[in-house]
């Protein structure tokens, strides 16, 4: 998070972590740390303080959707769309996140659920026998792999999106495409409805230009009816 704040860098940032680090408090102690950081940074480092205090506040540590809202448009947005040329998606991405979240009541119960590191442990851990299905968007997947990957929603519209097509950011859509066919050891299955009766894509939905431009004999196509 430090390193999100402009004029904090690497360098800043260990010397803030390792001086929190050592306190008894980490949390608590970000609020000293002022005095490591550079005064180019300290507007920003104040405004940073500022939202770490108020989600604190038992509002957000009960309801971890509104913490995630209020980081959102707080800052956390503005620097997506500064930094990231497909900002929209990963806002997406987020309120996809809020949304999931409004099933737990608690932010701790909420954390420790979607850390990282039970991803990985959940990836590595995850094989047929068990009977496990990993759900994960396209940018959580990265750097994992499972043995067998289902693609789903595979439409012009879906993915690529209408509004990567409308923005003039195909080629993103068409990397982030990559990332999830390679994220298959054994088998892969690319899945699109071929009806729609959703409000963008009523009738006839057309598979995702993506998956027509494989070679013809990468794949087998198979038709699956309704049962």
């Amino acid at each position: 998070m430090l390193k999100l704040i402009p004029g904090i860098g690497n360098i800043t940032a260990g010397k803030i972590w390792n001086f929190i680090r050592s306190k008894e408090n980490p949390v608590e102690a970000v609020f000293d740390a002022y005095t490591i950081v550079p005064k180019k940074a300290a507007g920003a480092f104040n405004l940073f303080l500022e939202m770490f205090s108020m989600l604190k506040h038992e509002r957000y540590m009960s309801t971890p959707s509104s913490a995630i809202d209020y980081v959102l448009h707080h800052g956390y947005e503005d620097y997506l769309h500064a930094t990231y040329p497909n900002a929209e998606m990963r806002v997406e991405d987020v309120m996809q996140m809020m949304k999931f979240s409004r099933r737990y009541d608690s932010l701790e119960t909420f954390l420790s659920e979607m850390t990282l590191q039970g991803l990985a442990e959940a990836a590595e851990g995850a094989d047929a026998s068990e009977g496990r299905v990993i759900l994960s968007t396209v940018h959580q997947a990265k750097g994992l792999e499972w043995g067998v990957v289902f693609l789903i929603g595979l439409n012009d519209g879906k993915f690529p999106s209408a509004k990567s097509l409308k923005n003039d950011d195909e080629e993103e859509e068409r990397r982030l495409f990559y990332v999830g066919v390679t994220r298959a050891k054994e088998s892969l299955f690319l899945c699109y409805p071929v009806t729609a009766d959703d409000w963008q894509t009523m009738g006839i939905a057309r598979p995702s230009r993506f998956i027509k431009e494989l070679p013809e004999d990468s794949f087998e196509e198979m038709a699956v009816e309704d049962v």
